[in-house]
């Protein structure tokens, strides 16, 4: 992989030099022409987190879901469904919140994948 070297002038001497890079001369910092700035790499997300909102209408039926889904008890499934927002999962696949959201959606909660 090859890298395109940039050149740009000092700003302080006038001096050509390598954008990005001091100045030979005067050590001051040589500036990417307008536009050529280097882009930070994009980084996709990988590990996310679901948050219940509201339970919704059916508040029984979003305490069962998160009962049989996530292997809660009753009691921690009901403390999580009453003190909304909650966070159900956290570091988790893209697919696998998706489908917890999907299963309490469909039971009228209003979920968030963070």
């Amino acid at each position: 992989m090859f890298h395109q070297v940039i050149t740009s002038v000092c700003p302080v001497c006038g001096a050509p030099g390598k954008a990005g890079c001091l100045c030979e001369y005067c050590g001051t910092a040589i500036p990417y022409p307008a536009g050529m700035q280097p882009s930070a790499p994009v980084v996709e997300q990988t590990e996310f987190k679901v948050v219940l909102m509201k339970s919704g209408p059916a508040r029984l039926n979003a305490i069962k879901v998160i009962n049989d889904r996530l292997q809660f008890g009753l009691k921690e499934a009901m403390d999580l469904v009453d003190r909304t927002p909650s966070t159900l999962l956290e570091k988790v696949s893209k697919e696998e919140a998706n489908a917890l959201k999907e299963a309490l959606e469909n039971v009228g909660a209003v979920v968030e994948i963070q």
